[in-house]
């Protein structure tokens, strides 16, 4: 057998690497979203079919229309349950 296949994990070894990879994303955090100018690219893996979104036909498509397209609302970051208005300008929830 190699060596790979006799070296143990710990706990220790497995929170290390846990931690290691928490304080990596906060070193890198992602600026997709604050692209400078008012050119955005975005990457897909496929071809575009068609840019409806009610008839979408695979997952690229999806990804292309939730960057293009704006939202009725935004979720706001928090410990509360909440959003503000993005495409409209007020916005009623009712029960």
């Amino acid at each position: 057998m190699s060596n790979i296949a006799s070296t143990k994990l710990s706990r220790r070894t497995v929170l290390a690497g846990t931690g290691a990879l928490g304080l990596a994303s906060l070193i890198y955090p992602a600026r997709r979203a604050q692209a400078a100018g008012s050119i955005l690219k975005v990457r897909s893996y496929s071809d575009i079919q068609i840019l409806d979104p009610a008839f979408r036909l695979a997952a690229p498509e999806g990804d292309i229309t939730n960057v293009i397209f704006a939202g009725l609302v935004v979720a706001t970051a928090g410990d509360k349950w909440g959003w503000r208005p993005m495409a409209v300008e007020t916005i009623e929830q009712l029960d």
